[in-house]
């Protein structure tokens, strides 16, 4: 399967909370992330041929990476970036990454379809050293 891979960033604020547990149990789940605090995320997006083709296309690309960029940049960058993730009632609560990052893959695979492909792997670092993956 051949695939492409573009590279994002944006920024983001959140905590991490959940109202059905009471204070206590969220801080021994969540530890200081229970307070609100700020990430420079990477976001790493990976597209393949819908019918998982080896094949590459008459025109030499899956797609062109400025298409790819003005998709990502519509459906997840201008949702995301400066934005307090609690207060995104499209997103799943609480917006960890693990959770932000099935969005972010559900939402790119729905968007790329018509072009005929599909997001096949998403990596979103909420840190340098601390990351999420969604693969199809």
């Amino acid at each position: 399967m051949i695939t492409i891979t573009k590279e994002f960033s944006f920024s983001y604020g959140h905590k991490l909370y959940c109202e059905k547990y009471s204070d206590s149990v969220n801080k021994d789940l969540y530890g200081h992330c229970t307070n609100v605090h700020g990430h420079n995320a990477i976001l790493r997006v990976t597209v393949c041929a819908l019918d998982d083709s080896n094949t590459i296309p008459e025109n030499g690309m899956l797609i062109n990476f400025s298409v790819l960029k003005e998709i990502v940049d519509k459906h997840i960058i201008q949702k995301l970036d400066h934005t307090f993730l609690n207060d995104n009632p499209e997103l799943p609560q609480p917006p960890t990454c693990e959770n932000l990052v099935v969005w972010i893959g559900k939402q790119l695979d729905l968007a790329l379809k018509q072009y005929g492909l599909q997001c096949c792997k998403v990596t979103l670092y909420e840190t340098p050293t601390a990351y999420a993956e969604w693969f199809i």
